[in-house]
């Protein structure tokens, strides 16, 4: 009885591990246009696409789909805001990763990277 109580115990440990796992690997894409680039004072940047995002984002994204944001602190995130500012302007298709992480602004996936696509 008690090895099948130990048992009993290691599939369920597996289960919720692979469950929790699982949302680990949770991340957005969206390949679209930007219609809204938000900058705030305190260097978070919200973007605005013409259509949801995709994939598989985390569940702490739920609340917001065709948005994706990040934070300017580093030179990286620079170019990334310089590469969406392009995107917008010259009317190019960006696509976006997400992080799987909501952590610049609340409800809203991070970016992982962008891309600016030439069609």
């Amino acid at each position: 009885m008690k090895r099948q109580v130990l048992t009993d115990l290691r599939y369920l440990i597996l289960i919720a591990g692979l469950l929790t796992a699982s949302q680990g690997f949770a991340h957005g894409v969206v390949e679209g246009y930007v219609i809204d680039v938000r900058v705030e004072r305190n260097g978070k940047v919200l973007l605005t696409f013409d259509r949801d995002v995709g994939h598989n984002p985390p569940n702490c994204s739920a609340s917001s789909r065709r948005n994706m944001a990040f934070n300017l602190s580093t030179v990286a995130d620079s170019g990334m805001l310089s590469a969406a500012l392009t995107a917008q302007s010259t009317h190019k298709i960006l696509r976006a990763r997400g992080s799987g992480a909501c952590e610049s602004w609340g409800g809203i996936e991070n970016i992982f990277y962008v891309v600016v696509r030439d069609s």
